[in-house]
């Protein structure tokens, strides 16, 4: 669901179910779109969520923003992840929601997210409120893709050529290996990935971006 639904091809509306089909196509209205979910613009506040179906431990999220124009306005957003006692669409947000993560300012073209912790919960909402814009203000997500870590203290983390680490943590360790950072980052609340650096230093992150041909050591589990 959605807070309200953009209608702009009477055929095919902005539908929340269009951030969560599966498709990444970060063009909004490219050969006969909408293919990204669009909220009514102007409004006080925004939001999307998604029913899971069933509870998970939730870890880490990947969120694509529309690319062909308007990306700045997926700014200042909290994810929320509820647990509720009363599945259902009417209750799911009368508790309060667990705080998975919270963005400051404009998020890039691809976004990777690890939660503050892992978080137990069956519904994941993203909301922001109003904020001016020269071009009006609304929601839009082109895809939503979320990952429930089934086993925390297993995987691997993989070299990411194509991946740029962005929020850190302000956790390191020195003379540090690859292993050794790996297992670190494991351990530690809101790690999404790790960096190495000469000398063995390991820095953590909580975020990184998609990008074109980046050859420094940054891992993420995989």
């Amino acid at each position: 669901m959605q807070s309200s639904t953009l209608v702009e091809n009477a055929n095919r509306p902005a539908i929340s179910s269009l951030a969560n089909d599966g498709s990444n196509e970060q063009n909004y209205m490219a050969r006969g779109g909408p293919f990204c979910s669009h909220t009514l613009a102007d409004e006080a506040n925004y939001w999307w969520a998604l029913d899971l179906g069933q509870e998970y431990n939730i870890i880490t999220l990947t969120i694509y923003n529309r690319r062909d124009c308007c990306g700045n306005r997926f700014a200042d957003f909290f994810i929320y992840i509820y647990n509720p006692q009363i599945n259902t669409w009417t209750n799911f947000d009368d508790e309060q929601g667990q705080l998975c993560f919270f963005h400051n300012g404009a998020a890039p073209a691809v976004l990777n997210i690890a939660c503050n912790r892992i978080i137990r919960g069956r519904f994941v909402k993203i909301f922001k409120e109003y904020k001016y814009s020269y071009n009006t203000d609304a929601l839009t997500l082109c895809e939503v893709e979320i990952f429930a870590d089934h086993t925390p203290d297993e995987g691997i983390f993989c070299k990411q050529k194509n991946k740029q680490a962005m929020v850190s943590l302000q956790q390191n360790l020195e003379n540090a290996t690859p292993i050794r950072c790996a297992l670190y980052c494991r351990d530690s609340d809101n790690c999404l990935g790790f960096q190495m650096a000469n000398g063995g230093r390991c820095s953590l992150f909580q975020t990184s971006m998609q990008v074109d041909g980046i050859s420094d050591d940054y891992y993420e589990r995989c």
